[in-house]
């Protein structure tokens, strides 16, 4: 699951972001500019704007 840019106003998104990640096993990828962190249980934070780092992550899978 990857959740892009939200932060603590959007709390709701976050919570079930990690909901369901836990709940299906599955590991959640955060992209967020300043608010990244993440459980390492649960997923893998990434500080970077949304659309820059989709970006660099296309470039490195298409390298």
């Amino acid at each position: 699951m990857v959740e892009l840019g939200a932060g603590g106003a959007l709390p709701t998104v976050r919570r079930f972001s990690e909901r369901v990640g836990q709940a299906r096993a599955q590991r959640v990828v955060r992209i967020n500019l300043r608010e990244h962190e993440i459980a390492p249980h649960i997923g893998v934070g990434i500080a970077g704007g949304a659309r820059e780092t989709l970006t660099r992550i296309a470039v490195l899978l298409h390298a």
